[in-house]
């Protein structure tokens, strides 16, 4: 299920970590910032690799029209704030909202 805050479609529940610290995916991540999700990936790995957000393990996505399986990750609220400061500064508000 999906809601429309601000003009951003988010899912209705959002997955947590283990320790029940909410998450996005890198995939909304590439929705929001209108990006390839390939690229939002190394953006993310480029940036676990300098240290700047935390290690992230890729879980397996099987998307829905294809049936292929694909990688994404869950990141937690403050490295989505990097990763699209990263990728690109103008959807920031976008992230804002998406997490109100």
């Amino acid at each position: 299920m999906v809601q429309t805050i601000n003009g951003v479609n988010v899912p209705a529940a959002m997955p947590h970590l283990p320790h029940g610290q909410l998450t996005m995916s890198s995939r909304e991540i590439a929705n929001l910032v209108e990006s390839r999700h390939a690229d939002v990936c190394i953006t993310i790995e480029r940036l676990m690799n300098s240290g700047v957000i935390g290690g992230y393990t890729a879980l397996p996505y099987t998307h829905p029209q294809n049936g292929q399986t694909y990688k994404e990750y869950q990141i937690c609220k403050r490295d989505s704030y990097v990763i699209v400061a990263q990728l690109s500064p103008a959807f920031t508000a976008r992230l804002v909202d998406r997490w109100q």
